[in-house]
């Protein structure tokens, strides 16, 4: 995998597409594991053909890039949210950190699994 960004293609159609695949994946990721979703469901739910999404892309495995790079987007959104909370003493500093971490790994769950799974995947080639 390269250590460059994902660069979002320069036609205004492709980038919808991408867009849609991508919000896909997400919604796929909330009830099912990276390997259980299948590119009809992905194109299905993008509301593209089978055909469109190869056509951008080799596999399902291409969208990680997109992926990883709107997941360093919500991270930094929500650290930059809790940095910008003030808090009234060092118990509602806890409180509202361990309850804010909580509901946020847990939305973010199908991709940390993803993560997980693709790191441990290519680390044992």
């Amino acid at each position: 995998m390269s250590d460059q960004p994902f660069l979002a293609p320069k036609q205004q159609r492709s980038q919808q597409t991408q867009e849609k695949l991508l919000k896909a994946l997400h919604h796929s990721l909330k009830s099912k594991f990276f390997e259980h979703i299948s590119i009809k469901e992905l194109a299905d739910y993008a509301e593209v053909s089978v055909g469109t999404f190869y056509r951008r892309f080799k596999n399902k495995e291409s969208l990680l890039p997109m992926l990883y790079q709107d997941f360093g987007i919500d991270l930094n959104n929500w650290v930059t949210e809790l940095e910008a909370q003030s808090y009234k003493n060092l118990d509602d500093v806890v409180n509202t950190l361990c309850h804010k971490t909580y509901v946020f790994l847990s939305s973010q769950q199908g991709i940390f699994r993803t993560l997980h799974l693709i790191r441990v995947c290519t680390a044992s080639y």
